[in-house]
């Protein structure tokens, strides 16, 4: 299949004019992409260490103050089923595990560092929430499965977030440009690159190789040749959480839920739980 950037520069898509000034500029391989902080490289390399525990976790966290205040509030959260106060960092990790606070503490670096509004405040925050629902949604449909969940839910929160650094690279642009960009335009472009941006973003971070593959084949799992499964459950995830906004009527979905092995007494069972998923992903909203 043809890259997208490729694409563009032949002028085959809506918006050409906006395409190619894109490919050129994510064709630029001294291109700086936004980074995770240090403290979420480590909070990565932290998982990816059998030997790691709550303590490690929890010290790491206590290195910056306002992180580790923002981990504990979603940590007493409803949505986080806290019954009882949670009043220390090891104590969060402890209860919540060290793989899900970590996703949480990786959760407030991406939004941080990649989802800023800027002057698209409401359009960055739209992309958030449905990252956030994603990803909540991905969790569950792993926890049905019994498959890894804090993998799935990573899938899922970061499916899109090659969509905000295509619009911040448009807003980059267009002055240079000497042409106003139409929002059709931009959301097009948005739609064209996000996924190949997306991709170059989580393997820029170092992170897990399924999360390449969730960000670059969630519109079309069948195209991954690896981690299908993680793909496939991204993108039933995302098209839930586009149903739950209306703009999604969920046709179509035989070949995803077959290929998750997911009955339709099941399926019907996951789509009654989305409001009280919801509140999960609000609480990183």
């Amino acid at each position: 299949m043809e890259s997208p950037i490729a694409q563009a520069a032949e002028g085959t898509h809506p918006g050409a004019a906006l395409n190619v000034l894109l490919s050129a500029h994510f064709a630029d391989r001294t291109l700086e992409l936004p980074m995770l902080p240090t403290f979420a490289t480590q909070v990565v390399a932290l998982c990816s260490d059998p030997s790691s525990d709550a303590r490690s976790l929890a010290n790491l966290l206590q290195r910056d103050p306002s992180l580790a205040a923002h981990v504990l509030a979603i940590a007493n959260s409803a949505a986080m089923g806290a019954n009882e106060p949670i009043v220390s960092l090891q104590q969060a990790v402890a209860r919540m595990g060290v793989r899900r606070l970590a996703n949480i503490a990786l959760s407030i670096a991406v939004k941080t560092k990649v989802f800023r509004p800027g002057k698209h405040v409401e359009r960055v925050q739209k992309l958030w929430s449905h990252c956030s629902l994603t990803g909540a949604l991905a969790r569950e449909i792993a926890r049905s499965r019994r498959r890894n969940v804090e993998s799935a839910f990573l899938c899922g929160l970061l499916h899109e977030v090659g969509a905000p650094v295509v619009l911040q690279a448009i807003d980059e642009l267009q002055p240079k440009s000497g042409v106003e960009f139409s929002w059709p335009e931009m959301e097009s472009a948005i739609e064209h690159f996000h996924c190949e941006v997306g991709e170059r973003l989580v393997r820029a971070w170092s992170l897990p190789e399924w999360t390449h593959a969730a960000t670059r084949h969630h519109h079309h799992p069948e195209a991954a040749t690896e981690f299908s499964d993680e793909v496939y459950t991204t993108r039933l995830a995302d098209r839930l959480a586009r149903h739950s906004r209306a703009e999604d009527d969920l046709d179509g979905l035989d070949p995803i839920l077959g290929a998750l092995g997911i009955y339709e007494d099941d399926f019907e069972a996951l789509k009654a739980q989305i409001d009280t998923i919801k509140a999960a992903a609000e609480a990183l909203s």
